[in-house]
């Protein structure tokens, strides 16, 4: 083996090893970076569906209260209640 070959492959060897470990550390910063940014736009996510869900039961319930004052549901519920055991 010649002397050229020799210092190429030292050469080679002593650059690749500090690339090498600079991929690995970027690639895992990467990582770690991209798993954090979903996880953040998942609970946001999950909030803002959350508020959406609150604010239709927070509607439901404003319906529900309203329609407890009309007339017909006052005069006609009790006789439908009587009658559900003779169905």
């Amino acid at each position: 083996m010649s002397i050229r070959l020799k210092l190429t492959i030292m050469f080679l060897a002593i650059a690749s090893i500090p690339l090498l470990l600079f991929s690995v550390l970027t690639f895992s910063n990467y990582k770690n970076s991209l798993e954090a940014n979903h996880l953040l736009q998942l609970q946001i996510l999950g909030l803002f569906q959350g508020g959406q869900i609150e604010t239709y039961f927070a509607g439901l319930s404003k319906n529900i209260e309203i329609s407890q004052g009309f007339y017909n549901i006052k005069k006609n519920l009790p006789v439908l209640t009587q009658h559900i055991d003779e169905s």
